[in-house]
């Protein structure tokens, strides 16, 4: 059965899906961009999108005020991550400022940190720190956020250049940052042209952006840098502040001259700050951090197959905003979500346009779908990394929970992409579904008895379907309602038949054992969408 549904996903992501036979409609199309640019559509957010337009509606989302994590922690904070996780649900699913906190989302799965290394589980409140910053900078500009988290202490500690020291008889420099922060941060292992093909040689074959020297050569720039507050003299023996900037110790950095990318030289006894802007600076206009980057976020909002002329054309604003500033990210977001790609590509190309959604996205989507609410002072929803192999700042590595450029052996022969395929399997399913039983079938809001005592779940609200069910659309209302927001409109008539069996069979069964409701039965419909093939792929 598993597997099956494995098959089918992989067929409804490279197979014929025409839309074109069905109308689109203004609440069709507003669920759409809520889905690439928000946590999840709910009634409330279609309703305003559809009265403000789409590029009104992204305006105001670029000028709300952040909503950072750091005051959601409380007094209840521990040394584990149920706190931090808490405050990260608490913003995808209720804060307004939908469109920042998709970004940043998208960016700390590029600017990566984990918990899973470097002995950072017990530095909770500094990863809180950390994804502030990623809110702070998601829809400012990429070479403020690559300073950003240059100097932030749990990157430091994450890729070992915290307490970096310039060469001596001993050792030499760390390579670990200056090596990820070009492959992974900013202009990837080849040279890229503005659609984000590979720029060839005379051979034919693609270029490196770098070599070792040069990962040599930055490795210095990244030396003297350790806690703002140093606890005594010995250098980075410190107080491990993770929530400050850290602070350059000129005694420590290597002063050399040094050679970068494009022929720039770094003159000899420059500070350590002095380096590191150059430095960034160097990278930031590199050629190949535009498409490299682009290509990402289209990947992580709209689909996983940009064509050539979509990447060049968000690399291109990445390039200038307009008014001839680079890396402006709002301007790209906005970009992004507003190309005819994203918003025709599901009918002008639907063999290849869409993506898997991952784990957590299916998850915040029901939440805010059914407007879920918690019904005590915290709620707790966290040791996910085995249950969906996916967790905020828990990757496996700095190379995220899946790659970019995976695909399936199926998708490799169409020259396809599936990043989300990659924890994605049999054993994945299966903890995916037991996982996600226990908060749809008892997290009925309707059920809970109020002042019973304090639950610590979210609970989903059912009595919008259960009205539309008591009302002249019958079951069918319902249906249709759960079709507007987990697929766009695009339920096939299969599935439709699937929901209405399986509410009756349910009625059948409980009214002859005297226990039948409604809420139940919708909770059993809804776990049926979320495991939907229709619903994972996100059109």
């Amino acid at each position: 059965m598993i597997r099956l549904i494995l098959i089918i996903l992989v067929f409804l992501f490279c197979s014929h899906f025409s839309l074109a036979s069905q109308p689109i409609g203004s609440q069709q199309e507003a669920v759409r961009l809520l889905q690439q640019a928000t946590f999840g559509p709910n009634m409330t957010a279609i309703q305003e999108l559809q009265d403000m337009g789409m590029e009104a509606w992204l305006d105001q989302q670029i000028a709300l005020p952040p909503s950072f994590h750091t005051p959601l922690v409380t007094d209840n904070y521990r040394r584990d991550s149920a706190v931090r996780l808490e405050s990260w649900w608490h913003t995808a699913i209720w804060g307004e400022d939908q469109l920042r906190q998709r970004m940043a989302f998208a960016l700390s799965q590029i600017l990566v940190v984990s918990q899973s290394a470097s002995n950072l589980f017990d530095h909770q409140l500094g990863l809180i720190n950390y994804y502030d910053l990623l809110v702070a900078h998601g829809l400012g500009n990429y070479r403020d956020l690559l300073g950003a988290v240059s100097k932030n202490a749990i990157m430091g500690r994450y890729l070992s250049y915290l307490g970096n020291q310039k060469a001596n008889s001993t050792q030499r420099p760390d390579e670990n940052y200056a090596r990820e922060l070009m492959q992974l941060f900013t202009i990837g292992m080849v040279e890229l042209n503005m659609d984000g093909s590979p720029k060839l040689n005379n051979n034919g074959q693609p270029q490196a952006t770098y070599q070792q020297q040069d990962v040599e050569q930055f490795a210095k720039v990244f030396t003297g840098w350790c806690f703002a507050a140093p606890a005594n003299d010995r250098f980075c023996n410190s107080s491990f502040d993770f929530n400050a900037p850290m602070k350059s110790y000129d005694d420590y950095h290597d002063k050399s001259q040094k050679t970068l990318l494009n022929g720039t030289i770094l003159a000899a006894d420059q500070s350590a700050e002095q380096d590191l802007q150059a430095a960034l600076d160097n990278l930031f206009h590199h050629d190949s951090i535009a498409p490299f980057i682009s290509k990402q976020l289209i990947q992580k909002l709209v689909t996983s197959n940009p064509s050539p002329s979509y990447i060049e054309r968000i690399a291109q604003i990445f390039v200038d905003n307009g008014e001839g500033v680079r890396g402006d990210l709002a301007a790209v977001a906005k970009a992004i979500l507003l190309d005819t790609e994203a918003r025709q590509g599901h009918l002008t190309a639907p063999t290849i346009f869409g993506k898997m959604r991952s784990p957590l996205l299916r998850m915040t989507h029901m939440w805010r779908a059914l407007n879920a609410d918690n019904l005590a002072d915290y709620f707790r929803i966290y040791r996910l990394s085995n249950l969906t192999a996916q967790e905020p700042l828990n990757a496996p590595s700095v190379f995220n929970f899946y790659s970019a450029d995976f695909t399936t052996a199926t998708l490799e022969a169409a020259g396809l992409l599936a990043p989300e395929f990659q924890i994605s399997n049999e054993s994945q399913v299966i903890h995916f579904y037991n996982y996600l039983f226990f908060p749809i079938r008892y997290g009925i809001s309707e059920h809970v008895v109020q002042g019973a005592g304090k639950t610590f779940q979210l609970y989903n609200q059912y009595q919008p379907y259960i009205d539309l069910m008591e009302g002249i659309e019958g079951d069918e209302g319902a249906i249709e309602r759960l079709n507007l927001l987990f697929t766009g409109n695009t339920m096939s008539d299969d599935l439709k038949q699937s929901l209405r069996q399986l509410i009756i069979d349910i009625r059948v069964k409980d009214n002859a054992r005297g226990i039948y409701d409604d809420y139940t039965a919708m909770a059993n419909v809804m776990l049926l969408v979320m495991l939907s093939p229709e619903f994972v792929i996100q059109r």
